[in-house]
């Protein structure tokens, strides 16, 4: 059941992984062409500093989904209705705090762009934009809570995937008829607001046992405030940059940075399905307190997720500029031409999914007291040398201050997880990492010496990706088949049997 419940979640993040990176390459563009770079700089600015204020959510969502664990595998509803009792109370307070703080920020953001974007547009793209964190807090976090929880975050999935293709159409269409740019949000945030419905619906037909109405258990939500550090250092690192580019360098060049951000978030989305597909799998098998078997299985996902790590950024390092250079065609009000943020933001990338398989298990666990002094220390590093090398390099060093910060952190999570929690040693987790890392470098010189790209249109550009991801895939399968022969066919038992089962269920 663990598997088979993995294998959906896993299918339906990476689809959902995949149309919303789809349509993120879409409608930037749309947008920047429709109404020039500075509005596009205005939105993924505003929404850089909403997920701030997000905050106020305290963590309530990772720490009831590490209480809930238990009292799922034991089909407690007693216990698993006092916890989501308390969680949605907890949600409620946070919504009332979240939108007061949105009413503030609408009036004080205008004034940091008040020289390029008028302030009621400003005014209005703020309050429009913080609908989508109000539904959050009030009608769809606790609904998102139990079910990833329960291993079914496969529904959730598949809700919001339908979320974004309505918004994708609704969006174009609007775009298309030169719509107000706040309309078109509006229109964008309503849509998104509607996956209420169908998660009550899903949850009250699924499970009619589960109810928001039990004396509320806080004291299960007491890990909550550990769990917010972590969140306030995931900000720091993902959404400062952009608020140090904001008031240093200005909106245009936000706008250059979101583009190269666009393809880092694209791939750190479609790779993060490891770790929505397997968290709660982890959660359940932490519940068991067995070691074994934690230690089988996550070594095992170390084996198959670094080398699709290895595979992703040999072809992003190859064809990053060509995609860029597409993707900018045609716009000239800012230079989007940057080799040295395309080689950053690889680098970049490589740590932060190298984190995946740790953060996996630090989530699970609710580890998140024994890794906050780390957590807190790499947003330091980050916020310390981005502002002070933003004043020399601007961009490329607010890129370095993030490159530093996940340097110290992938070094410090190897111990606290491999080290201290699963294996008692660093050595497996470094050397499947060593491992790819030089399987990587062979396998990116191979291919960049002796495969010849000719990309001059987005055709071009998907059969070179195709030829590029097939050839990579076969020599990284082949060189981690000589070292971890064993654990491959492990995980090609359990994929076959899963299909196996699959087949006698439809018969």
């Amino acid at each position: 059941m663990r598997t088979k419940n993995a294998f959906n979640n896993l299918v339906a993040a990476l689809l959902l992984s995949l149309v919303t990176a789809i349509s993120g390459l879409i409608l930037p563009r749309l947008f920047i062409l429709t109404y020039g770079s500075e509005v596009n700089g205005l939105i993924s600015s505003i929404k850089q500093f909403l997920l701030y204020l997000n905050l106020v959510e305290a963590g309530i969502g990772y720490a009831s989904m590490a209480m809930l664990y238990l009292p799922i595998r034991e089909k407690n509803y007693k216990s698993i209705n006092s916890i989501l009792s308390a969680t949605r109370i907890q949600y409620i307070n946070s919504g009332w705090l979240f939108m007061t703080l949105v009413l503030i920020l609408a009036f004080i953001y205008p004034f940091f762009v008040l020289n390029q974007i008028s302030w009621i547009i400003s005014f209005l793209m703020v309050l429009v934009l913080g609908i989508i964190g109000v539904a959050e807090f009030f009608l769809i976090g606790k609904y998102r809570v139990f079910l990833t929880a329960a291993q079914k975050g496969y529904i959730v999935s598949y809700i919001q995937l339908g979320g974004v293709f309505l918004n994708l159409f609704v969006t174009i269409i609007l775009v298309l008829a030169e719509a107000n740019p706040i309309i078109v949000q509006l229109v964008a945030s309503i849509v998104y607001v509607f996956r209420f419905i169908f998660l009550k619906l899903y949850l009250n037909r699924k499970y009619p046992k589960v109810r928001y109405d039990e004396e509320p258990n806080y004291k299960a939500l007491d890990k909550r405030w550990d769990a917010l550090i972590h969140q306030i250092v995931n900000l720091v690192l993902v959404n400062t940059p952009i608020i140090i580019i904001t008031i240093f360098s200005g909106l245009k060049e936000v706008s250059v940075f979101t583009i190269y951000l666009l393809v880092n978030n694209m791939i750190v989305m479609v790779l993060s399905v490891f770790m929505n597909g397997f968290q709660a799998v982890f959660g359940d098998i932490i519940s068991e307190k067995n070691k074994g078997l934690l230690r089988k299985n996550f070594h095992l996902y170390e084996c198959s997720f670094f080398p699709v790590v290895s595979i992703t950024y040999i072809v992003t390092a190859l064809l990053f500029m060509s995609f860029i250079s597409l993707y900018t065609s045609g716009i000239t009000d800012a230079n989007y031409i940057r080799p040295e943020l395309a080689i950053l933001f690889v680098f970049i990338g490589i740590l932060h999914n190298l984190r995946v398989p740790s953060m996996s298990i630090m989530n699970s666990a609710g580890l998140f007291k024994e890794t906050k002094v780390a957590a807190i220390t790499e947003a330091v590093i980050s916020l310390v040398v981005s502002l002070i090398l933003v004043q020399f390099w601007g961009t490329v060093g607010v890129l370095l201050g993030w490159l530093a910060a996940y340097l110290y952190r992938i070094v410090v999570l190897i111990k606290q997880i491999s080290k201290d929690y699963v294996y008692d040693s660093v050595i497996p987790t470094i050397k499947v990492i060593l491992m790819n890392g030089i399987f990587g470098l062979i396998t990116y010189f191979i291919c960049k010496n002796f495969i010849h790209l000719s990309i001059n249109n987005y055709i071009g550009f998907l059969v070179n990706g195709v030829m590029l991801t097939i050839v990579t895939s076969i020599l990284i399968i082949f060189f981690n088949l000589i070292v971890y022969r064993e654990e491959f066919l492990s995980i090609k038992e359990k994929i076959i049997n899963l299909i196996k089962k699959k087949q006698i269920k439809s018969n």
